[in-house]
């Protein structure tokens, strides 16, 4: 759930002046006073810090979060807050990074979808890669016990439930092993 007052603490400082977007960053800006100008008035001049000035490190989801006035946000809700409003943006279940890159921020890569929508083009742009083999904490073997299992399986010498008693696991598993419907990458 997003906290919709904070964001609109942000788009308060955005509207004052002090952070400018630009291709695709938030930028917080100062103000120098540089001198008179040619009407013999004082004129100033804004300078834009790099974003990353204002990035903090990236959340386990790889998203930028920025910083402002200490109120922290994803930088991505405050760019389409920015340009389509708050109303705009609570209407929104997800706002989704269009070409997959969460770390583009462009506002034309950046759309209002449902939490349903988000999740299919999840699905359909195959981004959920869990970890293979001894990378995925829930892996009861390792890839040399696979391999010494189907080896000693095509010997005729041992039944699946021989397998089951001395690599310590079930005997289903040892036939989805066997059977390559799991460590089908080795």
């Amino acid at each position: 759930m997003r906290n919709l007052d904070k964001l609109k603490l942000i788009l308060e400082e955005y509207d004052k002046g002090n952070i400018i977007y630009k291709d695709g960053s938030l930028y917080r800006t100062t103000i120098l006073y540089a001198g008179k100008n040619n009407n013999g008035r004082w004129e100033k001049r804004i300078t834009l810090q790099e974003p990353r000035l204002m990035r903090m490190n990236l959340s386990s989801g790889k998203y930028y979060r920025v910083k402002i006035n200490n109120i922290i946000a994803y930088e991505h809700l405050v760019i389409y807050a920015i340009h389509h409003g708050i109303d705009e943006l609570e209407k929104h279940e997800s706002i989704d990074h269009i070409d997959n890159n969460k770390l583009n921020n462009n506002i034309d890569n950046l759309e209002g979808v449902t939490t349903e929508e988000n999740n299919r083009r999840i699905i359909s742009d195959n981004l959920l890669n869990p970890p293979m083999g001894e990378c995925n904490g829930a892996s009861k073997v390792t890839e040399e016990e696979v391999l010494k299992i189907r080896k000693l399986y095509k010997t005729g010498d041992y039944s699946q439930y021989d397998l089951s008693d001395i690599f310590n696991i079930t005997q289903g598993h040892i036939s989805d092993i066997i059977n390559r419907n799991v460590w089908k990458h080795i």
